[in-house]
């Protein structure tokens, strides 16, 4: 920050001539404290449903906003009787690049990279067996002849490499469970990392078992899982994930990961056209291309157990991200409900999943905020949004503390802060299809059938500019005034513009391009005053404020004021020369005599008033009641000004046509 501390701060450090101490004026600058920026960082995490006696993996991004640094994780729950247990998944991130080659127009090329952590925790003999294919570490006697010379080229003694990039490095299958056509089009797997590149060949001499739990069901999309021959010892090199639903394949197969990013390449390798004898076999080739282990992410995966949880009971688990570099932290909560266990038996039932609300989301005191929910679906069905103040005992909480929240049938919620309230506004936001997946105590419109996601939109006191003011009427209601008093310019040429316009309900006022943030709603402002400064001032009200509007010119330059919606008052006594523009509604206007301009509108009963100070020869100026100015009444007659009579008295004047609009008021 500048600081001036002391006569020294501006070069006077004793007595000397004038230009000498000008010349030694100087700021000292204060250096700046150096500040590192706290970067953990954790996305919004969507609701979870979990059926009793299951689990569910839940993937943590913590790449959200940016952040590349490590991160570890803590969880905890509300332990509510018959809720799920939650730990953190430990294990290492495997980053998979393909590289598909198009092979033809409906069949775009692509490549990315897809990170799986894998269960070191829940599999580990699994785990183990693929990241010993990864680093090149099989005992050269643990493999087939043929496999030998894929990792170990020079020979038993030597080195070992990749196996995922000399030999299984084919993406061979994509396949979709559900049939053709398919019931629900994105149910697929896509599998690899066969010796042959076809889904042939055999790496370990010893097939290893099934690590198979009810904690680790197929039960949601980015799902890593070990193919077999169809028992549970044959287990080999090749894998395979999941992109939807695929209950069916529950305790036949190990799941050993789950994917925590690169969401977009599973999807589109679900999407590469297929055909050959099987009809799953990639017409363009999709190649393996990078493939690496690493023991830090600033992802990771947490594990739901419902072993041991009721059915209709609702969990609260709040997990903790701790960036490992600066050791800054964040935290997420969401809800998981536990279901019946059975209910999600068909691919036809997968839920529709409410994609994440980026957050945090601010807004200002009297300020209006929306955002957009966007969800998939699976299913195809109509899809319903929802925007509630939370969830207790399994049923929605509908009063949202201190605001207002409606939401739209395409998803965009609008939250209103109650006036004058500032802080924290917590909502439940969700979407479900119409489906009942809960079990037949509930309804689809219970909240184990939507997925949800908690959401805080912060209410912050306004930095306002000073210029605007908010000032609630004697009622002790939300009803008030809005008074506006720009401030004054450096120069006589100087200008402020004042527009006061409607944005989402709000009255909103920009002050020489800033918009200011008092911003109260619409139907809270019995009237908008405005005062010029000393300076040109430009005022202009917007046509579809139609509340009472005072207009006052400044006391210099060249003031323009434009009438809104509403019965207007405009008043240019002071400054060189004031323009006065018409609304579409009462319009009184007042000015000084050879100094104003009048332009008509569209309004009806129109005052209009040019005149002067009246002081009469001898009167006092400092009177309680000063005597009224002296001027003419005049009256639009198409485009030009009449002369008429005192509005404000019985007896008319005569009326006389003036040329223009200007001439009336020439001095």
């Amino acid at each position: 920050m500048f600081d001036r501390t002391g006569r020294d701060a501006i070069g006077r450090s004793g007595a000397g001539s004038r230009g000498r101490a000008k010349a030694g004026r100087r700021f000292l600058v204060e250096p700046l404290e150096g500040r590192a920026l706290m970067t953990a960082s954790l996305a919004p995490i969507p609701s979870v449903t979990v059926e009793a006696g299951a689990g569910y993996q839940v993937p943590l991004n913590g790449a959200y906003n940016g952040n590349t640094d490590p991160q570890t994780y803590t969880v905890t729950t509300n332990t509510p009787s018959g809720g799920v247990a939650a730990t953190v998944a430990t294990g290492q991130f495997w980053s998979i690049t393909v590289n598909h080659v198009s092979s033809g127009p409906n069949d775009p090329a692509f490549s990315g990279t897809m990170v799986y952590q894998l269960f070191q925790d829940l599999t580990p003999n699994s785990a183990a067996k693929i990241e010993s294919l990864i680093n090149g570490t099989v005992p050269y006697a643990n493999l087939t002849a043929q496999a030998q010379p894929v990792i170990y080229p020079n020979g038993a003694n030597s080195p070992g490499r990749d196996y995922y990039l000399f030999g299984g490095n084919t993406i061979h299958r994509v396949a979709n469970l559900t049939g053709t056509p398919p019931v629900v089009p994105n149910d697929y797997i896509v599998q690899g990392g066969s010796l042959n590149g076809d889904g042939t060949g055999q790496v370990f001499a010893t097939p290893y078992a099934n690590e198979t739990s009810p904690q680790l069901v197929f039960n949601e999309s980015g799902q890593l899982a070990l193919a077999n021959s169809g028992g549970t010892s044959s287990n080999d090199s090749q894998f395979f994930a999941t992109t939807g639903l695929n209950v069916g394949l529950n305790g036949n197969y190990t799941i050993f990961g789950q994917l925590v990013s690169g969401a977009n390449i599973l999807t589109d390798l679900s999407h590469v056209a297929v055909g050959g004898t099987s009809g799953t076999t990639p017409l363009g080739s999709v190649d393996i291309t990078g493939s690496s282990l690493s023991t830090t992410n600033p992802d990771g995966v947490i594990h739901i157990n419902a072993a041991n949880s009721t059915a209709g009971t609702l969990t609260n688990v709040t997990v903790t991200a701790t960036d490992t570099v600066d050791g800054s932290t964040t935290s997420r909560t969401f809800p998981v409900f536990t279901i019946p266990s059975g209910t999600l038996t068909a691919t036809t039932s997968t839920p529709p999943t409410l994609l994440p609300v980026a957050t945090p989301i601010t807004t200002n005191i009297y300020k209006p905020v929306s955002f957009q929910l966007g969800a998939s679906n699976p299913t195809g069905n109509a899809l319903t949004y929802t925007v509630q103040g939370g969830v207790t005992g399994g049923a929605f909480t509908s009063t949202i503390a201190n605001a207002t929240a409606t939401v739209s049938a395409s998803g965009l919620v609008t939250v209103t802060p109650t006036p004058g309230y500032t802080g924290p506004i917590n909502l439940v936001v969700g979407v479900q299809d119409g489906v009942n997946r809960a079990g037949t105590a509930a309804t689809a419109s219970s909240p184990a059938n939507y997925s949800l996601q908690n959401v805080t939109i912060n209410v912050a006191q306004p930095v306002v500019t000073g210029a605007v003011r908010f000032i609630l009427d004697s009622s002790g209601g939300t009803t008030g005034n809005l008074v506006i008093t720009p401030p004054p310019r450096p120069s006589p040429t100087a200008r402020n513009t004042i527009s006061v316009t409607q944005n989402a309900g709000s009255v909103q006022v920009t002050i020489n391009g800033v918009v200011d943030s008092i911003q109260p709603a619409v139907t809270d402002v019995d009237s908008i005053i405005v005062y010029g400064s000393k300076a040109n001032d430009t005022i202009t009200i917007d046509p579809t404020l139609t509340m009472p509007a005072t207009l006052n010119g400044g006391t210099g330059g060249k003031d323009v004021l434009t009438a809104g919606g509403g019965p207007t008052r405009e008043q240019g006594w002071h400054g060189t020369s004031t323009v006065e523009k018409q609304g579409s509604a009462e319009n009184f206007q007042f000015g000084r005599a050879g100094h104003v301009t009048f332009v008509k509108g569209t309004g009806t009963s129109n005052v209009i008033f040019a005149g002067t100070i009246y002081h009469p020869k001898g009167h006092s100026r400092i009177r309680r009641i000063p005597p009224p100015p002296r001027g003419t009444f005049y009256t639009f007659s198409g485009d030009k000004l009449v002369k008429t009579h005192d509005p404000f008295t019985t007896k008319p004047a005569s009326s006389t046509t003036t040329k223009t609009t200007k001439a009336a008021t020439k001095k």
